[in-house]
């Protein structure tokens, strides 16, 4: 899986669901289309008490900062279609 999209930055003090729609919308703007993922860090995947917002499956990636949320679409996806 080859990912593609963008790398979220939010150190405000909304909640971690609150950061991750920013971040989806943020795509969503960008590309014209939803996120197939979001990447977040170990910490914050422990506050969120879900694997999913608005869809979007959230998963942790050991390398992401605190505050940092990856969002995108497989490139293999995108070349298939």
């Amino acid at each position: 899986m080859g990912l593609s999209g963008i790398v979220w930055f939010d150190q405000g003090t909304k909640s971690i669901i609150e950061k991750i729609r920013g971040a989806i919308d943020g795509h969503t703007k960008r590309f014209g289309r939803m996120p197939q993922i979001c990447l977040i860090s170990k910490t914050q995947f422990t506050e969120l008490k879900t694997n999913e917002v608005e869809g979007v499956p959230i998963h942790v990636w050991s390398r992401c900062l605190e505050n940092h949320f990856i969002v995108g679409r497989d490139n293999y996806e995108q070349a298939r279609q």
